[in-house]
């Protein structure tokens, strides 16, 4: 099986789906967050995701809670 994850920052506040189903609205932070898709970088503090993934997908917009379910039910991703 696997699993879909999806981490939606809406007004500055982290909210994390599992399979489509909202898990967990964070705390918000004073810190920007970047996306580091693409930018991946090895050396003794960092680690590896180890097994089947697909490529991330970075959405330049905030993705509703149906649109999210849609994506969490595609089993694959050309441009989704």
């Amino acid at each position: 099986g696997w699993t879909h994850i999806t981490l939606v920052y809406k007004n500055g506040i982290p909210i994390l789906y599992l399979n489509g189903q909202l898990v967990k609205e964070l705390k918000p932070s004073a810190n920007l967050v970047h996306p580091g898709l693409g930018n991946e970088k090895e050396d003794i503090f960092s680690w590896f995701f180890e097994g089947d993934k697909s490529e991330p997908v970075l959405f330049s917009e905030v993705l509703s809670e149906s649109r999210i379910m849609q994506l969490a039910q595609t089993t694959t991703c050309a441009t989704c």
